[in-house]
């Protein structure tokens, strides 16, 4: 499991559990490491499945573009997926390691990406009121998990009342802006995973983007999602 996600930002395997405990214990014993579990309210994970008549992209059917999670707590470290069950058309995971773009990016480029920051800004109106977070942040950091090198961005969209605007800061970003877009929706670089049951995913969040493909048919599927926090660096 670490290997895997130091050299790829990545894991796959099968597995059977009966408890969220259990699953939880057996990625800790597998890392080596404490992780603090946290989903919506106080539960540590969350099934993803469609619901009808429900906006939130979380439940419904639309296809969602590369992004990783972030929380009112913070970013998680890790996002753990499990295939309940899967009898739809579609909905596969894509996942995308910015680690290989870095490295392309530092090739074919004489720029200090040192020298340029992400502007974010997230809007999502739901039956709470109005929400925005605003931040910048370096647009090259180091994943805690493997300390590689990965870029601090996505490409910006909007899914039904939520949106994500991300744009670069610095000297003449416009042009690094749109050949990163360019190189995040090149389908060379894009990975995917059609969902069988028991499949169990663990993706770097610090350094893999992940979304999925559209569900053709709305047919039972359920995806359990976990986000995991270090437990020496989770703030409450």
């Amino acid at each position: 499991m670490m290997t895997d996600l130091i050299s790829r930002g990545f894991f796959l395997t099968k597995y059977n559990y009966e408890t969220d405990e259990e699953l939880l214990n057996y990625i800790c014993s597998s890392l080596n490491a404490k992780y603090i579990a946290q989903a919506f309210g106080n539960k540590k994970s969350v099934d993803l499945c469609y619901k009808e008549g429900i906006h939130n992209y979380l439940f419904n059917k639309a296809a969602i573009p590369l992004h990783y999670d972030d929380t009112t707590m913070g970013r998680p470290d890790i996002l753990v997926f499990y295939c309940k069950d899967s009898q739809s058309e579609g909905g596969e995971l894509n996942y995308l390691d910015t680690n290989i773009i870095y490295k392309d990016l530092k090739g074919e480029n004489n720029i200090n990406l040192k020298n340029f920051q992400t502007y974010f800004n997230f809007k999502s109106l739901d039956d709470k009121g109005f929400i925005s977070k605003k931040r910048t942040e370096p647009l090259i950091n180091k994943t805690p998990l493997s300390q590689k090198i990965t870029l601090n961005y996505f490409p910006s969209f909007k899914l039904g009342n939520v949106s994500f605007l991300n744009q670069l800061e610095g000297e003449n970003p416009r042009q690094l802006q749109k050949t990163i877009d360019e190189k995040m929706f090149n389908h060379n670089s894009i990975c995917s995973h059609s969902w069988e049951p028991e499949d169990l995913v663990l993706i770097d969040n610090y350094r893999t983007l992940h979304g999925r493909n559209h569900l053709h048919l709305n047919l039972k599927r359920t995806i359990l999602r976990m986000q995991l926090f270090k437990e020496d660096t989770w703030k409450k």
